[in-house]
């Protein structure tokens, strides 16, 4: 790992982290292996958004 941290939301975890370390994202390809190191689940879309930009500003 060469200490990329990707913030994003998904449905499907287990896929999606399988899909990143498949190189299926231009951005993600370029710093395989990933591997999950926390989540959260909400209600909905909405407050996960929130929650969402809320890691971005803070790792900018």
């Amino acid at each position: 790992m060469d200490g990329a941290i990707y913030v994003g939301m998904v449905k499907d975890i287990e896929n999606r982290l399988r899909e990143h370390n498949q190189g299926k994202n231009r951005y993600t390809k370029g710093h395989i292996p990933w591997k999950i190191i926390y989540t959260e689940i909400f209600p909905n879309w909405t407050e996960a958004r929130v929650r969402e930009k809320y890691f971005i500003g803070y790792l900018i």
